[in-house]
């Protein structure tokens, strides 16, 4: 699991590299707050995050396949 570029202004890929059958990924602040929440499938190896609105800053994506979670840091530029 990828997420590209990093840094970003706010236009990101999350890339999976695996096979998986259920998925979820999760994106939290620095204080671990839940922001947001979405299903992953199968059939969507490359999902784009649209971060342009949130506040500069070092957020965690984190993303549960099949029962393995891995964190990804992710950094927002202005």
């Amino acid at each position: 699991v990828t997420v590209y570029p990093n840094p970003s202004p706010g236009l990101a890929t999350l890339s999976l590299n695996t096979d998986f059958k259920l998925g979820t990924m999760q994106i939290l602040n620095t204080d671990q707050q839940l922001l947001f929440t979405q299903e992953l499938t199968p059939d969507n190896r490359q999902v784009p995050l649209e971060l342009t609105r949130w506040p500069a800053g070092v957020y965690f994506i984190s993303v549960q396949l099949d029962g393995e979670r891995t964190t990804q840091r992710l950094v927002i530029t202005d």
